[in-house]
């Protein structure tokens, strides 16, 4: 009588066996890890047949496919070149096939960067090459960095060390990514003692003796017996959080060098070394010179995916945005100074116009100026949705009478329309107040509406948008983000004007001249002295505009102290996509984006083609399989009737055979 095992007799379990083999072949996923790459062991590929969760991640694979599918299993991708990476995206493409033809095989991916990056352009490529991943496939599961390969590399300092890792965090942090540190325990535990604090991120553990000896976080571990586990609820967390989303992927950008500008003060101006340059933009012999396109790591831009929109790390554009507090000293200081200007069209919570609207938006347009508008809702006042689309509509109404009587011309699509919450009211609704606004913008006809608050009170909004299941992001909120570097605070300010007045007191006494040169000129900043910030994510969002002083001098702009706000651009289409042309006054530096695909690496890698992973997998059949089909129908003929089969190439016939004879030595033990 035959014996049982798995709940299948022995004949049946080697039929279950070879039609999964068949299904792989026709469905075109067989090659995806084995065919490519060698060291893909079909033992246990076969093995984990019968490998499944009986709750969330609970068994996780690195090297095997996954031929039972099970909505309880994850993947973990180890990624270290090209080769690494079209094998996981061949694979990958195979299981999101699977989950989109039956929503019980969805399985989560985890992604390991293995990294033997010596300086920071190296470990800039190997994230371009993560990232390729990220791109096009959802991961939901963490994107780890293997710190093994690291602690393993003798050309490393410790402080070298931590700057490749930190560089990893920063990068994968702005791109709203989940993301961990991964490695040995007994490296993990050396590198947070050693090298950098890495407790405050997720781990991925693979243990290497018989008690795990780090005590930081680790929600993924692979046991001494192979066997990989992770939190029930982290895919689920990451999914709800809309983490490691492709749309929030930030990318580097290419830099045209200008005139009396060289590697060496570019490699100065973005904080590498001309080595990092040099290394990142594979230079060997020539010397980039003016006019030159240069790929700068660090200078990240984000792309959305479905506007084909830009932001930048750094400013592609300097304004001021002006109120009635503004009285006007020079429009041509103005014109040199700003290449844009925002100005306030209503204040009291919307109720009241701007009486200044008019006259400034007559002198804008003299300029030929790219502009947008703000509408005031002071802090410490209950607004209502429907009293605010009512006074919303008010102020739009009267802006384009202004226009209209003056003959001004607009592009409503150019022209971005900001709701100014002064300050956090914890009884008005901000987020159906944002919703009424953009409904009612779209209405009229104008497609851009933003937010404009400073960071404390970002943050309780996107907080109050969280507890209403939603986020900035999702709201696809455009941030106008006040309170930069350079921002003097009101009580700072008061406590010179206190200064001042005390001064003036004595000098009154002592029948002394008085100091009377506007508070600003003493305390203010001048437009060459402002500190740009890196233009990074905030609440989830990258700011499309950033405020970075609120005391700046000769701007052509000032109110009783004699400053105004000025504040930088960090998207290239916010005024409309040639609103300042290639080479804005402000910053003459063109930059465009860059974005690696998958295939841009297969292409380097010469592999099979992505057509592996093709949907109905009848090119794999047809161009890859013949042998491995050949030797299959010569080994087990009875379960074979077709025989008329073509041999494939010369490589693929190679590394198909090898593959068969791994599956043959599978095969017979699943017989036994």
């Amino acid at each position: 009588m035959e014996s049982y095992e798995y709940g299948y007799d022995k004949n049946e379990k080697r039929k279950m066996i070879l039609a999964s083999i068949l299904d792989m072949v026709n469905g075109g996923a067989l090659i995806a890890g084995p065919l490519l790459t060698a060291n893909r062991s079909i033992c246990d590929w076969v093995d984990s047949l019968y490998h499944r969760g009986d709750t969330e991640n609970t068994y996780g694979y690195d090297k095997k496919p996954i031929i039972k599918i099970n909505q309880n299993n994850f993947y973990v991708f180890n990624i270290s070149n090209a080769t690494d990476l079209v094998c996981a995206d061949t694979y990958a493409s195979f299981l999101d096939k699977k989950a989109n033809d039956n929503t019980n095989s969805n399985v989560s991916y985890a992604v390991v960067l293995h990294t033997k990056a010596c300086t920071l352009g190296e470990i800039y490529k190997d994230i371009d090459m993560i990232q390729a991943f990220l791109a096009r496939h959802q991961v939901e599961l963490p994107v780890y960095l293997s710190i093994d390969e690291l602690m393993e590399n003798k050309k490393l300092d410790t402080k070298q060390k931590e700057e490749l890792v930190s560089a990893f965090i920063k990068k994968f942090d702005m791109s709203k990514g989940y993301l961990g540190i991964s490695g040995k325990d007994s490296n993990l535990v050396k590198f947070n003692e050693y090298v950098m604090d890495i407790t405050d991120y997720d781990t991925y553990v693979i243990q290497d003796s018989e008690e795990i000896k780090y005590t930081g976080s680790h929600n993924m571990i692979k046991y001494l017996d192979g066997s990989i586990t992770a939190s029930d609820w982290l895919a689920n967390s990451i999914a709800s959080k809309q983490l490691n989303k492709s749309e929030n992927l930030v990318y580097s950008a290419v830099y045209t060098i200008q005139d009396n500008e060289d590697i060496n003060s570019v490699a100065l101006k973005f904080g590498l070394s001309v080595n990092d340059l040099k290394k990142y933009n594979n230079i060997k012999f020539k010397t980039p010179k003016s006019g030159d396109k240069i790929l700068i790591p660090n200078l990240y831009v984000t792309v959305d995916p479905k506007t084909n929109d830009r932001a930048f790390t750094y400013a592609v554009a300097s304004g001021i945005d002006i109120s009635l507090f503004q009285g006007i000293t020079d429009w041509n200081v103005i014109s040199k100074t700003s290449d844009f200007v925002i100005l306030r069209a209503s204040s009291a919570c919307l109720s009241k116009d701007d009486a200044s609207l008019a006259p400034k938006l007559v002198e804008v347009n003299n300029l030929n100026k790219p502009f947008g508008l703000y509408f005031c809702i002071e802090g410490n006042t209950v607004l209502a949705t429907d009293a605010f689309e009512a006074r919303f509509r008010a102020n739009i109404a009267n802006f384009e009478a202004i226009c209209n009587a003056n003959g001004i011309n607009i592009n409503k699509d150019n022209i971005p329309l900001f709701i100014d919450f002064e300050r956090f009211e914890a009884n008005t609704d901000h987020l159906e107040i944002m919703r009424s606004a953009v409904r009612v913008a779209n209405e009229l006809g104008y497609s851009k509406v933003g937010l404009y608050a400073n960071s404390s009170t970002t943050k309780r909004i996107s907080q109050e948008y969280q507890s209403k299941g939603t986020s900035l992001a999702n709201e696809n909120t455009i941030l106008w983000l006040a309170g930069g570097p350079n921002y003097l605070t009101s009580s700072y300010v008061e406590a010179k004007r206190a200064e001042r007045n005390e001064e003036n007191q004595e000098r009154k006494a002592n029948n002394e001249s008085t100091i009377d040169t506007p508070l600003g000129q003493e305390i203010g900043f001048a437009i060459e002295d402002l500190e740009e910030q890196e233009n990074t994510s905030f609440e989830g969002v990258i700011p499309a505009i950033r405020q970075v002083g609120n005391y700046v001098n000769n701007t052509g702009a000032a109110n009783s102290d004699g400053v105004a706000d000025y504040n930088y651009l960090y998207s290239d289409n916010l005024f409309g996509n040639d609103a300042f042309g290639e080479t804005p006054d402000s910053n003459p530096n063109t930059i465009e984006s860059t974005i690696k695909s998958v295939d841009d690496y297969r292409n380097v890698t010469n592999l099979l083609p992505s057509v592996l992973a093709h949907p109905d997998g009848a090119l794999l059949g047809a161009i890859t399989s013949y042998v491995f089909l050949l030797w299959t129908k010569q080994r087990f003929s009875k379960f074979f009737k077709k025989r008329d089969l073509i041999a494939p190439s010369t490589v693929v016939a190679r590394e198909t055979i090898k593959l068969a004879k791994h599956t043959g030595a599978a095969l017979k033990r699943a017989r036994r």
